[in-house]
Formats: C-alpha cells, structure tokens, sequence
C-alpha cells in the first residue's frame, strides 16, 4: 500500500513539472544511474511503473517543445514591453568653407527654422575684394566696348558722307565743264561743230572767190585774204578738236583721280573698321569674362550666408561671433522632431519575427504617461557587439514634446 501511494505522488509531481521540463526541452539531460537499494520483489512492480511514468512523459514533453518553440517565441512579443532610445527621425549638419569669420550668429539652441532662413553671417574679406575687382574689370571692358561701337557707328557714317560727296563731286565736275564748253570765248575753245562750220564757210567763200579771180573780176590781194581766212578756220577747227579730246581725257583723268581717292579712302576706312570691330570683338569678351568673375564673386559671397537646408528645430550652435571657420567643421545642426524615432535592441531569437511595417505601442516617458502608435521603421541585419540588432519604430510628435535621448517603452504586436 505504501508503495502505491509513493507512485501515485511522483506521477502528480511529474505532471505539475511538466511545463518546466518542456523549457528543458533544449539542454542536454544526463542522468545519473545508481545501484538501487533492494527492496522486495512485491514492491518491484510500483517502481517499474513510477519509472515508465518518468520516461513517457519526459518524451512526450519533450516532442511538444520541439513543436511549439516558434509559437513560444511570438508569444514571448505579446504584451511583452522593450526599452528604447528616443532619437530625431531627421538629421541636419551644416558645415562652413574655409575662410572667413562669423559676423552674426541667428539663430540658438531650440529655435523653428524654415528652409532657406539664414542662420550664421559671414564675414570673408577675400570674397568681397574679388567681387569688387571683378566689377572693376566688367565696368572698364564695358566702357571700352561702347567705345568701340560709337567709333564704328562714326566711321560708317563718314564712309557714306564720302560717297555721298564724291558722287556729288562728280556731277557737279559734268556740269561745270558743259557750262564751260558753252561760254563763248576763245577759238580754240570753240566746239568743234561750230570750228567746223566756220571752216566749211570760208572753204566755199574761197571757191567763189578764186572763180571771179579767174574772171579779173578780184585781186590778189583779195583772194589771199580769203585764203588767209581759210587757214585759220583750219587752224580753229584743228585746235577745237584738240582741245575736245584734252577736255575729255581730262575729264577721265579727274574721275580716275578722284575714284582712286575715294577707293583708297575707302580701303582706309574698312581697314580701319576692322580694326576698331577686333577691338570691339576683344572688349565684349573680356567684359563676358568679367561678368561671369562678378557672378561667381556674388555667389561666394552669398555663401558666406548659411542657411538652412531643411524645416526643424535648432539643436546645436558650435560657433560665436568672431570665430574663424576651418573647412569641414561642423557649424549648426538641424533636427526634425515632429517626427521621432526608438532604436530598440532585440536578441536574435526574436528579430527575424518583426517585420518593418507592422504596427507597435510605444509608452512615451511624459508625466503622465502618454501611449502612441508607431510602425516599425527599419531593422538592422547587422548585430552589434552585443549581438543585438537594432530595430528602429517612428512615430508622429504631434505634441512636441521634447523627447530626444530619453526612454520609451515599445509593445510589438
């Protein structure tokens, strides 16, 4: 009787253990085997029972763990509260140029900020005296182009006064000599169609005149005057035709001069015209080069404005007026905190069950406490050294609460 009563407790205490032996399932059982004392045989037949009791539950126990280990680690998440550390979900760092020193510092620690407001004024000297030579160089490559363009406009002006004149000149020279060929002066400055109509006049005169000489009805004397006449109407004819070639080879030799002139005076000016178009052509560049050195001075010193690149909150001022600046250091930093971020470490048993997406609570550290609900941001495949990896949750800071580098309380459902 005795020993069926012992049985019946070790297979009531086996089975209250049961859940402990399932969280053994993993670890590796040595039993330890030892001479049991001697009992009498009637006995023999409880404790064989007691121990196949033992060992079916054991296995049993055991294959359930096996089955159940996946459905042992979700239910580890539920309700299950993490720690994390609150940290902005946006980062802004601006850093300075080399050169310069801070003029006016705008901005401070916790101030809204748009983008593009100007936070630090920067004083560069350096800037400022290549800006004002540069405007130098375009104002003096410019006066000079207009120079340059005036003196073109003035020089084709006076290349179209000079044809202009010269074809004056020319009609004016036809007329002159018309108006001269039709004064009656001299003989030989006579037409020679008038010089010619003389002649044939005393010509016949001499004809009719040698008839009655013939007849003794005329002198001698009287037909040697006629033939005295005679020649010289020969003379005038002879000398009229003469003079008509000179005047018109003059003529000729007047418009070939006067055309010659007017070419080389022609040749003159568009050489020279060339010359002032090249100079022009050199000015409009250098006036071209230093525009674009004033614009790139304009943008420096623009520069020498920082501002901000994106919306947030001021979180760090590192300079004050007067400080020079090294190339690279950081200057102002902006942060986004209407929208915040909890890096939470989880083991590695329980990560690969999160997914990004998936909804959590998280328990903000305010006084009192206040619940939101986030979602699962990112998750890092890469452990850190404590071979935790980091998940990151995001959720809206409607309220504005400062709450970077404090500790929040993360459900994952």
């Amino acid at each position: 009787m005795e020993e069926t009563q012992l049985a019946g407790r070790l297979v009531a205490e086996l089975e209250r253990d049961f859940d402990g032996l399932r969280r053994l399932a993993d670890a590796k059982v040595v039993v330890h085997v030892s001479e049991p004392p001697p009992i009498a045989n009637n006995n023999r037949r409880w404790m064989g029972v007691a121990l196949g009791a033992v060992v079916l539950l054991s296995t049993w126990g055991l294959g359930a763990s096996n089955r159940t280990a996946s459905a042992d680690s979700a239910a580890s998440l539920n309700g299950a509260e993490f720690t994390g550390t609150i940290k902005p979900s946006q980062r802004a760092t601006l850093t300075s140029t080399p050169g310069g020193t801070v003029q006016k510092v705008l901005v401070a620690v916790g101030d809204n900020v748009t983008a593009g407001q100007p936070l630090i004024e920067i004083d560069d000297p350096a800037a400022r005296a290549t800006l004002d030579s540069a405007r130098l160089d375009y104002q003096a490559a410019s006066t000079e182009a207009a120079h340059w363009q005036r003196s073109i406009a003035n020089l084709d002006q006076s290349i179209r006064d000079i044809n202009t004149a010269f074809a004056q000149s020319i009609g004016a020279l036809s007329v002159a000599q018309r108006q001269a060929e039709q004064v009656p002066a001299r003989q030989f400055r006579d037409s020679p169609e008038r010089a010619q109509a003389a002649f044939d006049y005393e010509s016949t005169k001499l004809q009719r005149m040698q008839k009655l000489h013939a007849q003794k009805l005329l002198s001698d004397e009287q037909l040697d005057e006629q033939m005295t006449a005679v020649r010289i109407a020969q003379n005038d004819l002879e000398n009229a035709r003469r003079w008509q070639t000179a005047s018109a080879e003059l003529q000729r030799a007047q418009q070939d001069q006067a055309q010659q002139q007017i070419a080389r005076s022609r040749a003159d000016f568009q050489q020279m015209r060339a010359d002032y178009v090249a100079r022009l052509a050199q000015a409009q560049t250098r006036a071209l080069q230093a525009q674009q050195r004033v614009d790139a001075a304009e943008r420096a010193i623009a520069d020498t404005v920082l501002r901000a690149s994106t919306a947030g909150v001021v979180v760090d001022v590192t300079v004050d007026v007067g400080s020079r600046l090294t190339s690279g250091a950081p200057i102002v930093t902006i942060a986004k905190l209407n929208e915040l971020l909890v890096e939470v470490p989880i083991s590695p048993k329980l990560v690969n069950i999160l997914k990004v997406g998936e909804p959590v609570t998280i328990t903000l550290p305010t006084m009192p406490a206040e619940q939101v609900e986030g979602r699962i941001a990112s998750i890092n495949p890469i452990p850190a050294p404590n071979m935790t990896h980091t998940v990151e949750v995001e959720f809206a800071n409607a309220s504005g609460h400062l709450l970077t580098g404090q500790r929040a309380q993360v459900i994952f459902r």
